[in-house]
């Protein structure tokens, strides 16, 4: 009996060490996730899914919202992500398992960011949470927003071209026959003052000309309701 009681003893023991080693692999597990997170380069977010609340976010998206975490705890949702889909969240009012969009997050200080999200309903010791995951994509944007311009300035390189070459055969034509008409002796010299008047709006237009054969830049100004391109700064010569 004794002998049955000493190996019993041995089990529960051997049991007991077996428990700790698994609960100090778990435990470092959690360390090691826990670490992963915060260094990954990306904000996580985690919210209830019932109240809509913040429950906890890794430091990249606490350095993103600017703010410390007792600030963003407890806040909705709604108030600093995705300020636009209140009452149309996809997972929560949709009913969506996982969402990927454009969206943007409000920092403390009112300031809009562009983000692309990630978002997805899961559990976490016995609650349903979102998990929300986001990258911003400023950078992005702004080079969108670039390779635009760019294509912009493309097309109106184009029309310069286009218009210079058309504009001025017509413009030393007309140049050429006003200043026949001024050494004409039978002209008036009213007739000579209008065909100096005419010579002027030539030379306008010859420096408009070169001014579009020199655009280097997509400028525009408004007109009216809309906007044109201003020739003068997208050429480089607006006056300071």
């Amino acid at each position: 009996m004794t002998e049955n009681l000493l190996q019993r003893i041995e089990e529960l023991e051997k049991e007991r060490q077996r428990r700790q080693l698994i609960e100090k692999q778990l435990e470092d597990s959690h360390e090691r996730l826990e670490t992963l997170l915060n260094m990954l380069p990306l904000g996580i977010v985690i919210i209830d899914f019932d109240t809509q609340q913040i429950l906890d976010v890794n430091p990249h998206a606490l350095s993103s919202f600017g703010c410390s975490l007792e600030q963003l705890i407890g806040k909705k949702c709604t108030d600093y992500i995705c300020p636009a889909e209140v009452g149309n969240c996809p997972i929560i009012d949709q009913g969506l398992d996982l969402d990927r969009s454009e969206r943007e997050i409000i920092t403390f200080t009112g300031e809009r960011i562009p983000v692309l999200k990630t978002v997805m309903k899961n559990e976490i010791e016995g609650k349903t949470v979102l998990l929300e995951c986001f990258i911003d994509i400023r950078d992005k944007k702004r080079a969108e927003e670039e390779h635009v311009k760019r294509e912009k300035l493309e097309a109106v390189l184009e029309m310069a071209g286009a218009v210079c070459h058309e504009f001025n055969q017509p413009l030393q034509i007309i140049n050429g026959y006003c200043e026949l008409l001024k050494s004409d002796p039978g002209f008036t010299v009213e007739g000579r003052d209008h065909i100096g008047q005419i010579l002027k709006a030539v030379s306008r237009m010859g420096s408009l000309t070169r001014d579009l054969m020199n655009i280097a830049a997509y400028e525009t100004k408004p007109y009216l309701n809309s906007k044109i391109v201003d020739i003068k700064r997208s050429s480089g010569k607006a006056q300071g």
